[in-house]
């Protein structure tokens, strides 16, 4: 069944290519891909990520860094399901090489690993390849899953999930992000599993340390207050701006999850044009304007820097987006109720150094609370032991894998 489904969503992909610009990229991001591996150095053998998407490989970068350290004849190869990860990724030094990931058919696998003859493979949080994970595993190639999450909801927790229970349990080990993951393993017979967290907090570390001054929203900031909303949707920028008299002693700038013609229309007009564009703004003019938008891509997890308070969006929709980008500066954090999925935010709440709102009300209740210097020190503090207290994840599971790999091969 599983091998059906493949092919039919690999045909239907291929069929709506010529009306949609996704399914067009992912068609021809894996032209020639095969050809392109054929020609790759393999070094001391090739380690190799898989990221669903830009997420996955945010959370990958850590670990690839710190493996690339300790084994720099190594070559690391870094493959895309989604064209939104492979178009947008950040290219890093560590990584030789980036792909995408063909379909997974027996065939396809079998292809790949005859090329590429990975020294391990490392998947990030998810996208089980259900054909790779049985291949690697008859190839004895060791295979790792890293800050995994597991909820009792998913299908391996069903009656109708064995079979895909019986092809897990070929995976190496589990690194996964809370001890509720390695229970619900440890129900259907899995007990390779290791609670080490979530690599994103290492990497939101690195991203708060790293040099960046943005003179456009320090000129802006000034020497006030600054109220960021990063990742909003329409919901979330109604909130805000039915809540304006209760931010009166903070400028704020939104920082919208799309950034369309269309959609910085709305918001211009939601605001009153009390706005000015990022890409317009020029330091040393006194615009006097309440609101800036981030009318570009890239900036957000740099610029919560500058933020006294943040705002993180999605809550209302899908779910939250990253809270940690804003969190690693000790400032914080409010979001909306959809958030129980992520585990990040689950311990920001249980740890009171983040707020989920419901409503109008909530927000302006939490925006009063902050206003105390007490409670606004205490969260700050908050928020600082919890990415101390989970962070260097990616030093810990690279431990526990070279104890499983051997690093040096020849080719």
């Amino acid at each position: 069944m599983y091998n059906l489904l493949i092919k039919i969503y690999s045909a239907l992909i291929h069929l709506s290519a010529p009306f949609n610009q996704k399914a067009k990229e992912w068609v021809n991001g894996r032209k020639g891909l095969f050809a392109f591996l054929e020609k790759i150095e393999h070094g001391d053998g090739i380690v190799w990520f898989h990221c669903a998407s830009l997420g996955e490989y945010e959370q990958a970068i850590p670990l690839i860094i710190n493996l690339k350290r300790q084994h720099p004849n190594n070559k690391i190869l870094v493959t895309f399901f989604s064209p939104s990860g492979f178009n947008h990724r950040r290219n890093i030094g560590e990584v030789d090489y980036y792909a995408y990931l063909p379909a997974d058919t027996r065939r396809n696998a079998s292809r790949f690993l005859d090329i590429v003859k990975p020294v391990c493979a490392i998947f990030c949080k998810y996208d089980y390849w259900f054909n790779f994970i049985k291949i690697m595993y008859d190839r004895n190639i060791p295979q790792f899953f890293v800050s995994s999450i597991f909820r009792k909801s998913q299908y391996f927790f069903k009656w109708y999930g064995y079979p895909a229970v019986k092809t897990l349990r070929k995976v190496t080990r589990f690194f996964v992000q809370n001890e509720e993951s390695k229970r619900l393993l440890n129900s259907i017979s899995i007990d390779n599993v290791s609670v080490t967290g979530d690599t994103r907090f290492d990497r939101v570390v690195e991203i708060a340390n790293s040099d960046f001054i943005d003179e456009k929203v320090s000129d802006f900031k000034g020497d006030g207050k600054v109220f960021i909303a990063g990742s909003s949707w329409e919901p979330d920028e109604a909130i805000i701006h039915n809540s304006m008299d209760a931010l009166a002693d903070y400028k704020i700038i939104l920082a919208p999850h799309l950034i369309d013609k269309e959609n910085l229309e709305r918001i211009s007009r939601l605001f009153d044009c009390n706005i000015v564009y990022y890409s317009q703004y020029e330091t040393g003019n006194d615009y006097g304007n309440k609101v800036m938008v981030i009318d570009c891509i890239g900036k957000l997890a740099y610029l919560y820097r500058y933020a006294d308070i943040a705002y993180v969006g999605g809550g209302f929709g899908k779910g939250i987006h990253n809270t940690l980008e804003a969190v690693v500066y000790g400032i914080p954090v409010i979001f909306g109720p959809k958030y129980l999925k992520y585990n990040e935010a689950v311990i920001l709440v249980d740890s009171k150094g983040g707020f989920s709102i419901s409503n109008e009300s909530d927000f302006r209740n939490i925006i009063e609370k902050l206003s105390h210097e007490k409670n606004y020190s205490e969260t700050k503090n908050n928020c600082l032991h919890i990415v101390q207290s989970n962070s260097n994840v990616s030093r810990v599971i690279i431990l526990e894998i070279n104890n499983l790999v051997d690093f040096r091969k020849s080719y």
